[in-house]
């Protein structure tokens, strides 16, 4: 995508004036007399006809006078017009209806996809932006394109340069915002690039060009659509000719490519920015990074958890780095505190800036400072003042294991993140076609996706998928929303519908899928001195749930997830708070909490340092007992307790509530028993218990993941055979896609029974199946018969009202009930508990 213009390329259309067999192919392409076999044929037989009828005439007249000498004077002549007429008249009308201007309405997408998918030579667009990658043509591009590419092709995509004045004016023509569009264009000419072979992606070069644009070209092999650009439309909605390169207006235009090529930019110098590390001894620069940033009142900002982790790692000295190559100007790293003054609005800022240049969230962002070298040659004590600075500002925000770990000398696995620009390729892989990919594709855009390369690379079956059961556990399914809403977003998707069109419907599905279940938000909700406190709930007496603000993202999403509103990038829907100080406060005026779930999100998404800020304080409050942690980093990312750079001052300040007396429970989310294959999940499973953690592990039940009671029998032997503490089978929620997901209480019961009965006692501290409803978490018993009719047998496991907490009640049975609201009470009976 970023190949540098060949050395010696003379524009793209060179190789059509050239000589020799080339030329000669071309010359004697007028020779083939019959194009489609149909007509070949009826023109045989036709020809076939008249040689009979002649050979016959001639038979018959053998017998005339001088009736030799006749015929060769006939024959001789006719002979002489055939070859000229083949070698010379045929030729010259072939070449002249090639060369002949065609004329088209529009430019037809589909039509030019399918040119691309045949071709094994060049493929050029020259284009402001191009509808042709966005929507389903962007798919069918890709795919075509992957298929040219493989044959040898080469694609050169050319548009219009976002920052550059020609933008703007162009803007202003079309009355629409030409810099949005083009990023988009050339986000999903990174997605294309990544998913190609390695060896292939030089074969994808992409650059920009700054000059006002005067002509549009979509060019495969030999011929290409040209277009002059109208003032007040794109120039794809407009008249089309189609010419061959040999043609003079074909020259003028492939001139006219070659010139922009050569003084145009690569798309890396638009979406990122070359970066080095500085040795602080030799001052040696390091090896080169290509970054993602953002450029706010000429200051740049960088977005790379490669920087926040070398800044955590060096936090006695400044982190310096040369941009772009510059050996003249050395710049200092500085992480963005969104507690100084000022900081947060910059940071929410820079987030909006990002998200519309990239397609993407970014939690944090590193200042680039100029250094004089005077500076940065000042002795140590002299730069103590800033160095106590960077440790504060590190130690607050530093998320080391959000997007990255360190790529070093010890070889630490490298974490990666995937999430919407990797998609397409990721379900091209698990074999989807064109339609169910848009379709996935559309759910994504309502349920937030990530994952990562561990995930991909370790826990997903692709032999298998997509029916396998972790592919299914954190890829989006055509089927999971309603097939209305899928199909219309499907077709806004394929159709380039503007992004506030689309987001308007996108958040009118959200709000139909219950995004705050069990009333979280209207009856959970604490008060603080009479206020609401954002990011606790408190629902249960003994219980408290916080959720920290720079931990409300995951390493992988969960496709079932009933956390999903925290993912999605609607602040009304997310549940979070960084006020570590009201934390304490709360629990401590109130007595009767003596248990902090931690959770999110997933809060070993942080650094150490930043849960320790919300962790510490709390071993101080007398009342406290236990301190509880939800996390699936575990099974999604075990690194974060090998590897990760401070993965060893996790487990110290796991040591440190262990040592305060404190139960530390870790309550970790395993769905299926593959979670626990890899060797790296074991290891830091037991790397986590040696701290004196107690990890208590829990799931909902999911149809097509785990909807086996072999699997959970596999499952919880393999927690107790490495001391883990089976804890709960969650029902799915009523939230997202429970419709897909959920399976009925009856089978939910028998699939428990059913595993149930094939572990030991030590696995049988696991209870289910088990529904986080308003009034409380309610256990399905079993199925008994009450009176003549058959009857669900629950019990309150915790509720909102202690008095319901282990009474057990009867609901009418029904083979369709998938939640507690769908139970109806036996005849003659009052409400269910906690419902009336």
């Amino acid at each position: 995508m970023h190949a540098p213009v060949p050395r010696g390329y003379q524009g793209p259309y060179r190789r059509a004036h050239s000589t020799g067999r080339n030329a000669f192919r071309i010359r004697v392409r007028g020779c083939r007399l019959f194009g489609d076999s149909g007509v070949r044929r009826g023109v045989l037989l036709l020809c076939a006809g008249i040689g009979v009828v002649a050979g016959l005439c001639i038979w018959f007249a053998r017998g005339l006078p001088d009736f030799r000498e006749n015929l060769l004077l006939n024959l001789a002549p006719e002979m002489l017009t055939t070859m000229v007429t083949l070698l010379v008249i045929q030729p010259v009308l072939s070449r002249l209806e090639e060369e002949r201007v065609r004329e088209h309405l529009r430019l037809d997408y589909p039509s030019f996809c399918d040119k691309v998918a045949q071709t094994g030579d060049i493929v050029c667009v020259l284009d402001t932006f191009s509808y042709l990658l966005s929507g389903a043509s962007a798919t069918r591009f890709a795919d075509a394109a992957r298929t040219a590419i493989r044959r040898g092709a080469t694609v050169r995509v050319m548009l219009l340069d976002p920052d550059s004045m020609a933008a703007r004016q162009r803007s202003h023509e079309l009355s629409a915002d030409v810099r949005r569009e083009v990023m988009r264009n050339l986000r999903e000419l990174r997605r294309l690039e990544a998913v190609l072979p390695e060896e292939h992606r030089d074969r994808l070069q992409v650059r920009v060009y700054a000059a006002a644009p005067s002509i549009q070209l979509y060019r495969c092999g030999e011929r290409m659509m040209v277009s002059f650009y109208p003032v007040d439309r794109l120039s794809g909605e407009g008249q089309q000719l189609e010419v061959r390169i040999t043609t003079p207006l074909g020259s003028f235009v492939s001139e006219r490519f070659a010139e922009l090529w050569s003084r145009s930019r690569s798309v890396n110098e638009v979406l990122t920015r070359h970066v080095q590390f500085v040795e602080p001894e030799s001052g040696e620069p390091g090896t080169p990074m290509w970054l993602e940033y953002v450029d706010d009142d000429g200051v740049l900002y960088l977005s790379d958890q490669r920087l926040v982790v070398e800044l955590a790692r060096h936090r006695d000295r400044p982190v310096t780095v040369r941009v772009d190559g510059s050996a003249e100007q050395v710049h200092e790293l500085e992480l963005i505190d969104p507690e100084e003054p000022g900081e947060l609005a910059l940071l929410r800022r820079l987030r909006a800036e990002f998200t519309e240049k990239y397609g993407a969230d970014a939690e944090m962002f590193v200042r680039v400072k100029g250094v004089p070298r005077a500076m940065i040659e000042t002795t140590s004590a002299e730069r103590a003042p800033v160095r106590t600075a960077r440790r504060r500002a590190t130690e607050v925000q530093c998320v080391a294991v959000q997007n990255v770990a360190v790529q070093n000398g010890d070889h630490r696995p490298v974490f990666r993140a995937l999430a919407l620009p990797h998609l397409d390729g990721l379900l091209a892989r698990a074999g989807l076609d064109e339609a169910d990919r848009l379709r996935a594709r559309a759910v994504a855009e309502v349920l937030p996706f990530r994952t990562n390369s561990y995930v991909v690379d370790e826990l997903i079956d692709w032999q298998a998928a997509p029916e396998d059961p972790m592919y299914r556990l954190v890829f989006p399914q055509p089927d999971m929303l309603p097939r209305a809403d899928v199909e219309r977003l499907a077709s806004m998707l394929r159709d380039g519908a503007s992004a506030d069109r689309l987001r308007a419907d996108v958040n009118r599905i959200r709000l139909r899928l219950n995004p705050h279940p069990s009333g979280q938000r209207d009856l959970n909700t604490p008060l603080l001195d009479g206020e609401p406190v954002e990011g606790m709930q408190h629902k249960y007496a003994e219980t408290l749930l916080f959720f920290p603000r720079q931990g409300q993202t995951c390493h992988a999403y969960c496709s079932y997830c009933f956390r999903w509103p925290q993912f999605v990038g609607e602040p009304d829907l997310r549940m979070a708070s960084g006020d570590a100080a009201a934390l304490t406060s709360y629990v401590r005026a109130h007595p009767e909490i003596t248990s902090v779930l931690i959770t999110g999100g997933d809060p070993l998404i942080m650094s150490s340092a930043v849960l320790a800020r919300y962790v510490e304080p709390l071993l101080e409050i007398p009342h406290l007992e236990s301190v509880r942690i939800g996390t699936k980093a575990l099974s999604y990312w075990p690194h974060r307790f090998l590897t990760d750079p401070d993965a060893d001052e996790l487990l110290r300040l796991f040591e440190r509530v262990v040592g305060s007396g404190r139960n530390l429970a870790l309550m970790g989310h395993y769905s299926h028993p593959r979670e626990l294959e890899p060797e790296a999940a074991v290891r830091a499973l037991r790397r986590a218990q040696g701290t004196g953690a107690v990890v208590r592990c829990q799931a909902p039940l999911i149809r097509g993941v785990n909807d086996r009671a072999q699997d959970w029998a596999v499952l919880w032997r393999r927690l107790v055979a490495q001391g883990a503490v089976p804890y709960y089978m969650f029902v799915e929620r009523d939230t997202g896609p429970q419709d897909y997901f959920a399976v009925p209480l009856a089978r939910a019961h028998e699939l428990f029974r059913e595993a149930y009965a094939q572990v030991s006692g030590l696995a049988r501290t696991v209870r289910g199946p088990i529904m986080s409803a308003t009034p409380g978490k309610v256990q399905v018993d079993g199925v008994a018969e009450v009176g003549g009719r058959r009857a669900f047998v629950l019990h309150y496991v915790q509720a909102r009202d202690p008095e319901l907490v282990g009474r057990p009640f009867f609901a009418a049975y029904d083979p369709d009930a998938r939640w507690l609201t769908d139970l109806r009470p036996l005849p003659g009976d009052g409400p269910l508990p906690g419902l009336g």
